[in-house]
Formats: C-alpha cells, sequence, structure tokens
C-alpha cells in the first residue's frame, strides 16, 4: 500500500543517515534541537562545533538547561547528548570555524555531513574556504527574523558552493526586519532576545531534520525555503531550481 510504502521510505531514511557520522556547526537554539532529533532517531556520532558559553538569555529556546550556564555550548550539548543513548559517541569542538589546530581540521574532515545552523553569511565562506579533501554533504539552515521562515540549503560537492547558498538565501521571501523592534531587540538569532520561541524553533528543528534526512538518503544540489501561517501551520515556498 502508499501508505506503507511511505512509512518504509521515511524509515529508510533514518537508516540512511544513521550511518554517517554529522557535524553540526552552530550549537544555538536551532543547532541543539537538531543535534537531539539526530541523536534521538540514532545518528550517533555526532560533532558539534561552537566558540560560544551558553548564557541564561539562549534557555527559553534550547535544548541545554541551567546546570549548563557559563560552560562551553559545544561541550555541554555533547554532555547531554552522549546521556540520551548508551551508544551514543558525539565529541565537541569548542572552538570557531575553521579551527586552528590542523588535529582539529583533520578530525572535521572524518565527517561525513556538515550541517551550518550558525545563521551566519561569514562561516557560510569560511565552509567554502576550508578544504575538505572529499566530498561532503553540506547542509545550511537558518530562521529567518522572528523565525517566520527556515532557509534549508544542500550540496553534495568537494567545497561549499557559498555564491549559490547565498544568493538563494538573499532572494528568499524574507520578511521585512522593522528596524524599530530591531534595536530594541538586537539583530540576529545570535542575539540572546532574537524574537523566537521556543515552539517556533522546535517546529525548524523538526522539518530542518526531516530536511536533513532527505537529502542524506538523495544528495544534490537543494534549495527550500518553508514559511510558517499565521495558524502554524508550514508551507514549502514553490520556486524553480534552474541550472547556473
Amino acid at each position: 500500500s502508499n501508505a506503507a510504502d511511505q512509512l518504509r521510505t521515511r524509515g529508510e531514511a533514518a537508516n540512511d543517515i544513521r550511518s554517517k557520522k554529522v557535524l553540526i556547526i552552530g550549537a544555538g537554539s536551532l543547532g541543539s534541537m537538531i543535534a537531539e532529533n539526530l541523536m534521538r532517531i540514532g545518528v550517533v556520532s555526532q560533532g558539534i562545533l561552537d566558540a560560544d558559553l551558553l548564557q541564561t538569555g539562549n534557555l527559553s529556546r534550547h535544548a541545554l538547561t541551567m546546570t549548563s550556564v557559563g560552560h562551553n555550548k559545544a561541550a555541554a550539548l555533547v554532555e547531554h547528548l552522549n546521556r540520551i543513548l548508551p551508544d551514543a559517541s558525539a565529541r565537541s569542538f569548542s572552538c570557531a570555524f575553521p579551527p586552528e589546530s590542523e588535529v582539529a581540521k583533520n578530525s572535521l574532515r572524518q565527517y561525513d555531513v556538515i550541517i551550518d545552523c550558525t545563521g551566519d553569511d561569514g562561516v557560510l565562506k569560511s565552509l567554502a574556504a576550508f578544504d575538505w579533501k572529499s566530498e561532503k554533504i553540506f547542509i545550511s539552515l537558518a530562521m529567518t527574523w522572528r523565525a517566520e521562515g527556515l532557509f534549508a540549503f544542500a550540496a553534495s560537492e568537494t567545497s561549499f558552493p557559498v555564491t549559490d547558498a547565498s544568493s538563494r538565501f538573499n532572494a528568499s521571501a524574507s520578511p521585512e526586519i522593522d528596524m524599530d523592534e530591531a534595536r530594541i531587540e538586537g539583530i540576529g538569532a545570535w542575539h540572546p532576545v532574537f524574537p523566537a520561541r521556543a515552539d517556533d524553533v522546535q517546529l525548524w528543528a523538526a522539518v530542518g531534520t526531516k530536511f536533513i534526512c532527505r537529502v542524506v538518503s538523495a544528495p544534490g544540489r537543494i534549495y527550500e525555503y518553508f514559511k510558517q501561517m499565521p495558524d502554524g501551520t508550514v508551507e514549502k515556498e514553490p520556486h524553480e531550481y534552474g541550472s547556473g
């Protein structure tokens, strides 16, 4: 039956990613929830990279809790992930990307799937400049202002196609930023008072996790923009992926 086939396809998508080593760059609200989703699906081999310390302001929408405040986000998240499953083997990189040490660089090259959850253009440029030495599945996920939308970009190549990714992110129907509000709130997802609620981040973490599983099963250059409707349902914005 069609329903059984769909379930099987979904199960196989999870199977494909379970065998992969996954690196998540950015252990903020979105990255932490995606890492937790992947671990619970059975992606036991994860690397988490983040140079920041967890602040109290992050807690309203983060997988971590009060006990981790003041600790490095990557290290604290890895401790949490490794308590989820008996065979969990997550490891942390408490640094910015790219790391300065050659040892750390070589460790990062061992990962099959590279997921950027930073929402930072500079990181995309660094992903492109880094010598990965083999083909990787690259995925970049970013929430828009107020978490009204999610950009999702993927490519399976030896280097991250930053020009393509950036132009697609920039061309998306991103909601207008209310500058008065932005001044009060502090611009950018990295700011502790970025106006996104926990349920918004969980929604995009779920959509993002499904995107990741789908891409790992059928790699290629994929770009999608998801939008949250006022009633909380999600629509995928139609777009043509032209050649070029």
